[in-house]
């Protein structure tokens, strides 16, 4: 027994050698995506379009070894050999080399997880026996059944077609109808469910392997037809053109095959595609969230940060500071303060090609506003003094001026009280603290008397008397030259009266004895870069490094900003600093250095109090590790797998078809036609075939990439992040269906190729004995 069977098996090396290939590759793949399924979170349906298209291929395999096979088998069930022994005979020799695929599998492809692992997870992988076994044991039984059944199929054919010389098309069958049927219905199933489903489920990832096998199914039937066409057309070489279309149109060898390298490809294309996508992700992702090649974080607050870069890089060449606060993931909470004069010289091109060019060029812009804008008054010398007169009343006004400002030790109040005799004036001064660095008055109320009681309003006595601020010193700024407004009541009520001439500030105390007058804010609005979809609650905001709350006077929208990506504001941070109060504990500070910043320098910067540089990706890693991006890397590595399964299909036949073009050239010769035109005739028909599958798979590829990329989760998309572009890859598709056509020559050309001995008539007597 076990030496029928190694005589059987070496007997029919070639079939069993491409069988036992397309274990090795499907094995090989499965166990890379369940063991990077149970170690690193990716989705073990990323098999399913793998295991669809070796199980589809294996049964041309069966069909070639019943047919090598016809004598052995029809003489066992002359001898009773029935049931249960024929399909134990049926299913020995294909068993074995199953068997030996799939050891080998896996093998390979634990080779491929450890090193894969080692190069996009920088750990290793352990495989899980228990899945891991559990899925090629099923992968091998379908694949298994899938030969034992053709097989039989190929046994219970008519005699004559067990025997003849070339397999022909029989017409087709209502089965076989309704299976071609199924498969385009499939794939239009396969592509509304994408585009339906929330999730990705087991017909999104089979969806890539359906749409394919309809791209196959209906590039057979258009060599077929086109097949059909030529053999009445006229033309200058009518006999080969004649011979390639006969052979196109009466051969059975070109459907299977032909269908499942244009799916193979179409998956390849798609995978291919999203794999380039994924990794221009990463490295825009990594470059945005960056926003420099180097990054050093900085122990310091914003003032010190700012000192420390321009001590150390004084020509604003090498270092840039940076201070981010991200208080929670929505786009008000989201700000980030560059010193955008030094953008040009040390950012420069670096996130030119990525979502945020346009927005990194507005940061150039920005540093120009920047600088063009009128400096704010500011506070520097060391005292406040006012003078007010109080209009003509019925007593003395208790008058107290509190000014509010901002300055280095944060917010600050000062109050000047005044006895004002009716239609008298006083004058009053206090000394400024927190100002040696200015100081900006950010409010000024100006309060009168006691609050009134609910009788001495009802006595009418509940009076407040004009006041007239002629001079208003505040630490060398003159305030009673800017522009003020009155600031209204939280309760609802009247918060007096107000108005201005350029000698005084007038002011009517409202009934609660208290009035606020605000600077005008466009002169203090901060000028910001907002992402797109930024929404405020009323007038934008932007709170500085301090926490202060400052106008914000947004100067353009984009759909990235460097930092913050797809979500917060950009500011200038020197000009966020002015009079801010000292640095919240949430704020990041940060230095963006070019990639070629000198050690010196870095070396200066560590001591000032800066960290370890870091490039870009190292920066971004835990933004892109929760993206799962290898899941897409594994996907691409399943489809190349796919790939390989398409020449090893077309090789399938190999045998068979050698003898069937021998006969075939034998023949013709008989029949005294040139070798020339019968050259020419299997050049035509590589060609169509070839041109076919290459387009075919190209274009369906295409197609495949429009319709279902963007639904396929290879990556789960971070909060704040740019998105993954789906847009055709135009090298992945022509690399793609430049190896299928290649494939089909090559295969092609092997199966025909015949020497004049091997091909001679006299062959013909050894067929038909």
């Amino acid at each position: 027994m076990i030496g029928a069977l190694r005589d059987g098996m070496r007997a029919r090396a070639a079939t069993h050698a491409v069988l036992a290939a397309v274990m090795v590759v499907a094995v090989s793949g499965l166990v890379v995506v369940l063991s990077f399924a149970q170690s690193a979170g990716t989705s073990r349906l990323l098999a399913l379009p793998l295991v669809m298209l070796a199980v589809i291929a294996v049964p041309a395999c069966g069909s070639e070894l019943a047919a090598a096979r016809r004598e052995e088998l029809g003489l066992a069930r002359l001898r009773g050999v029935t049931g249960v022994r024929l399909l134990g005979l049926l299913a020995a020799e294909p068993l074995v080399t199953l068997s030996f695929g799939a050891a080998l599998g896996l093998g390979l492809g634990s080779i491929a997880t450890r090193t894969a692992a080692r190069a996009w997870l920088h750990a290793s992988v352990d495989l899980t026996v228990t899945s891991t076994v559990v899925g090629v044991m099923c992968v091998m039984v379908l694949m298994l059944g899938g030969v034992v059944l053709a097989m039989l199929q190929a046994l219970s054919e008519p005699l004559p077609e067990q025997v003849s010389p070339v397999a022909r098309p029989r017409p087709p069958s209502v089965l076989g109808l309704f299976v071609e049927v199924l498969i385009i219905v499939a794939a239009l199933v396969a592509v509304y469910r994408s585009r339906v489903a929330p999730n990705g489920d087991w017909v999104t990832f089979a969806g890539p392997a359906l749409v394919g096998l309809a791209a196959g199914q209906v590039a057979v039937w258009l060599v077929r037809a086109v097949a059909r066409f030529a053999v009445g057309v006229d033309g200058d070489d009518r006999v080969a053109s004649f011979l390639a279309a006969r052979r196109l149109a009466r051969s059975d060898g070109v459907g299977g095959a032909l269908r499942l390298v244009v799916a193979a490809g179409v998956v390849a294309v798609l995978a291919a595609t999203g794999s380039l996508s994924v990794n221009r992700w990463v490295d825009e992702t990594a470059r945005i969230d960056a926003g420099a090649p180097l990054v050093v974080e900085f122990d310091g607050d914003a003032q010190q940060l700012l000192a420390a870069t321009h001590a150390v890089d004084p020509d604003g060449r090498w270092l840039m500071a940076a201070v981010r606060t991200f208080a929670d993931d929505r786009g008000i909470s989201r700000q980030v303060f560059l010193d955008s004069s030094r953008y040009d010289a040390v950012i420069g091109n670096f996130l030119a090609g990525t979502p945020a060019s346009e927005g990194s060029q507005a940061v150039r812009d920005l540093a120009r506003r920047v600088a063009e804008k009128p400096a704010l008054p500011r506070s520097t010398r060391g005292r406040w003094s006012t003078t007010v007169t109080a209009g003509a009343f019925n007593r003395t006004a208790d008058v107290a001026l509190t000014a509010e400002y901002v300055g280095a030790r944060g917010v600050t109040f000062k109050t000047i009280r005044l006895r004002i005799p009716p239609g008298g004036s006083r004058s009053g001064s206090v000394r400024l603290t927190g100002c040696g660095d200015g100081c900006r008055v950010s409010r000024l109320t100006i309060a009168e008397g006691r609050t009134c009681t609910q009788v001495v309003k009802d006595l009418g006595l509940c009076g407040r008397p004009d006041l007239r601020i002629t001079h208003a010193d505040f630490g060398g700024v003159n305030l009673i030259r800017q522009t003020w407004h009155l600031e209204g009541r939280d309760d609802g009520t009247s918060p007096g009266t107000y108005s201005a001439s350029p000698t005084a500030l007038l002011v009517h105390p409202s009934v609660a004895g208290q009035s606020t007058l605000v600077p005008d804010q466009s002169a203090f609005a901060l000028q910001v870069l907002a992402s797109r979809g930024m929404a405020w609650d009323g007038n934008p905001v932007v709170k500085t490094p301090g926490g202060d709350a400052r106008p914000a006077e947004v100067v353009g929208v984009y759909p990235a900003l460097p930092v913050v990506v797809t979500a917060g504001t950009v500011s200038d941070l020197p000009q966020a600093l002015e009079d801010s109060s000292p640095t919240v504990p949430a704020a990041q500070s940060l230095v963006l250095a070019r990639t070629d910043t000198p050690s010196s320098v870095l070396d200066a910067l560590a001591a000032l109090g800066g960290g370890e540089p870091r490039t870009a990706g190292n920066v971004a890693a835990p933004v892109i590790d929760g993206a799962r991006v290898t899941q897409a890397r594994v996907y691409a590595l399943m489809a190349g797998c796919c790939l390989l399964l398409g020449p090893l299909a077309l090789a399938i036949p190999v045998t068979r078809q050698r003898r069937e073009r021998r006969v075939q050239v034998a023949i013709l010769r008989l029949l005294r036609l040139p070798p020339a035109v019968i050259g020419r005739a299997t050049g035509i028909e590589l060609a169509l075939l070839g041109i076919v599958g290459g387009v075919g798979a190209g274009a369906a590829g295409l197609a495949a990439v429009l319709l279902l990329l963007s639904r396929l989760p290879l990556i789960v998309q971070p909060v704040n992040q740019i998105p993954l572009d789906t847009a055709p890859r135009w090298g992945a598709v022509l690399a793609v269906a430049t190896f299928v056509a290649v494939s089909v020559l090559l295969v092609g050309a092997a199966t025909r190729r015949t020497d004049d001995r091997r091909s001679s008539p006299s062959i013909l007597r050894e067929e038909g004995r």
